[in-house]
């Protein structure tokens, strides 16, 4: 039984095609549960099982059965050590004696993460971070980290001014991200330990949409030092850089393929924003398939798909282009004005801002791509935008 459910889980696709501006898409069908896992706990105290079941509740890979039979049983035992053992019916799936971590929400984290790998083999979840935007209004904002379940809430940036849009460098240790100044933008870097910034172009003009790459040399940004905004790729350690569009359209918000070799990004060369992709010389170009009336920020996921937001009867919502088929999908269940989709590390899940009340309010929500459930990770008494979900452990 938990075999069939999960591969519904994992595969979660519907027959039915609907038709859009041309285009055929698929809406992905509603799963209404995740395999069961029933927990005993032995000399564990009751903090250490609030934090246990707290991660397994925030990861969502698992449904935690109170009583009677469920797919996966977790015996976790408090002796020197935090240990446990994983069994799927008969078969034990994972043992480990010793989960690392100075605290109990440090061990729940790395306990949490290790079972999801015996379970499912995926990488760090519970260990990654999210940084965002954060402030009481529109003009003054800065940057923020915090756990997956919306808590540990950890200051970046610390500027009066407004910094948008940061994201994750691939080794987890800090952050770039665009921030504004009275007649320019500048691209900051700011390490979280030690604690410091420095400017990664300052260009006069835009200069803002740094995506990382992967191996953390390079970055893709949009200026616009030569009186038109461009896509750009520049070296994070020197001023070597290469333009990459040389048209009259505008172009923004660029992400890396999960191999480093290709740029998405939009552009509005069609008369409206559109997903394209370039390699790192600018000579390959390519308009992507999508749905709605415009494609919005896009980001790339590690197995292979872009997520983006997309205008659709009068609402921005979220769909999924695969691009080993290049096949379109929208995200179910999800209405209103969604913004600034980031992959977590199991391509599953994705952190984006959703604003209501005319734009006045937002808040930061975790959507399963699958089920298209959604969790609030705060309430909406700041303006929040620009999530990225690192996709390593962030200490």
């Amino acid at each position: 039984m938990m075999r069939a459910k999960l591969l519904a889980v994992l595969l979660c696709i519907s027959s039915a095609a609907v038709y859009l501006t041309g285009a055929p898409i698929v809406i992905r069908k509603s799963v209404e549960s995740n395999p069961s896992i029933i927990i005993h706990y032995a000399n564990v105290s009751p903090k250490q099982q609030r934090e246990i079941e707290n991660m397994i509740h925030a990861s969502n890979w698992f449904s935690i059965a109170r009583s009677g039979n469920a797919d996966y049983t977790l015996e976790i035992r408090q002796g020197q050590q935090l240990g446990y053992i994983l069994t799927e019916g008969h078969i034990r799936k994972g043992i480990q004696s010793s989960i690392p971590g100075s605290n109990e929400r440090e061990r729940a984290k790395f306990l949490v993460d290790s079972i999801l790998n015996d379970a499912f083999n995926l990488p760090p979840l519970c260990r990654t971070r999210i940084a965002f935007s954060m402030g009481r209004n529109m003009k003054l904002r800065n940057i923020y980290l915090a756990d997956i379940d919306g808590q540990r809430i950890q200051q970046v940036s610390r500027f009066n001014s407004l910094c948008v849009e940061p994201g994750f460098f691939p080794d987890g240790k800090s952050v770039a991200y665009s921030k504004y100044n009275k007649a320019s933008m500048d691209i900051i870097q700011t390490n979280f330990s030690p604690y410091r910034s420095r400017r990664l172009s300052a260009f006069a003009g835009l200069n803002t949409g740094a995506a990382i790459s992967p191996n953390g040399r390079m970055m893709a940004l949009i200026l616009s030092k030569d009186k038109q905004v461009e896509l750009y790729l520049k070296a994070v350690e020197s001023r070597t850089m290469r333009r990459l569009t040389y048209d009259k359209a505008v172009e923004a918000s660029p992400c890396f393929s999960p191999d480093g070799k290709w740029i998405c990004y939009l552009s509005d060369a069609s008369g409206r924003p559109e997903l394209y992709i370039c390699d790192l010389n600018g000579r390959q170009k390519q308009k992507l398939p999508s749905v709605g009336r415009e494609a919005l920020t896009p980001d790339w996921s590690t197995d292979n798909k872009i997520v983006y937001v997309t205008r659709i009867d009068g609402e921005y919502r979220l769909a999924i282009l695969d691009m080993k088929n290049k096949r379109n999908e929208l995200v179910p269940n999800l209405t209103g004005r969604w913004e600034s989709p980031s992959w977590a590390s199991d391509n599953r899940h994705i952190v984006c801002s959703q604003t209501f009340d005319g734009g006045q309010k937002s808040s930061l929500f975790i959507i399963d791509t699958f089920t298209g459930k959604k969790r609030q990770l705060f309430r909406a008494g700041n303006y929040f935008s620009t999530p990225n979900w690192s996709k390593k452990p962030v200490e």
